[in-house]
């Protein structure tokens, strides 16, 4: 039988607070390393993220051979 444990809280989602979005200015950038499968999703998740701090039309993301990278562009 397998035992149910008690009071263990689910893990938090990743919110724009553990990016550096507010941190940045127009024209910069970070990169995280992904595999290709996880990267996709990682790309739209931080287009989200960004548009929620900076407003529509504020982030570019795009695919790399690591990764994704993200750009502030307004």
């Amino acid at each position: 039988m397998v035992e149910i444990d008690k009071g263990i809280a689910p893990p938090l989602e990743k919110s724009e607070d553990e990016y550096p979005f507010a941190a940045m200015e127009v024209g910069d950038s970070f990169h995280l390393e992904a595999d290709f499968d996880d990267s996709v999703r990682l790309a739209s998740r931080l287009y989200t993220l960004g548009q929620r701090v900076h407003g529509a039309g504020s982030i570019k993301t795009r695919l790399t051979a690591t990764g994704v990278r993200a750009w502030r562009v307004k």
